[in-house]
């Protein structure tokens, strides 16, 4: 029969995984606080390949588990993350705005241009 009353008791490889998949987190934190400046730039181009690159990133950091040791240092640079996103949603969506604005400037424009036009001929 077994005993269930044993502990598990961290590795010190499981304990340099950890650290790695922390620091792959920070990593994100850091690719992700440069999309929001690519964002206010208005670079969707750069945009889009930073978020294909973070993209994987993420999977590859949180593709296991932590050991109960690192759980609150990954949680905290999650939260991190998440607020980091918020933001670039923001971003991105008043940039969004924006560009909507534009174009009915543009198309109001235009359609005085062909009226003018359309008068003249």
């Amino acid at each position: 029969m077994l005993d269930t009353d044993h502990q598990v008791i961290a590795f010190p490889l499981s304990d340099r995984i950890a650290q790695n998949r922390l620091a792959q987190l920070d990593d994100v934190v850091a690719i992700t606080a440069s999309m929001v400046g690519v964002a206010e730039l208005r670079d969707w181009e750069a945009l889009t390949a930073l978020q294909d690159q973070r993209d994987e990133m993420v999977r590859e950091a949180l593709s296991e588990g932590l050991p109960g040791t690192f759980a609150e240092a990954a949680s905290e640079k999650i939260r991190t993350l998440l607020l980091q996103n918020d933001e670039l949603l923001i971003v991105v969506a008043q940039a969004k705005h924006q560009l909507s604005q534009n174009y009915k400037e543009q198309r109001s424009q235009t359609q005085a241009v062909k009226r003018y036009l359309n008068q003249s001929a």
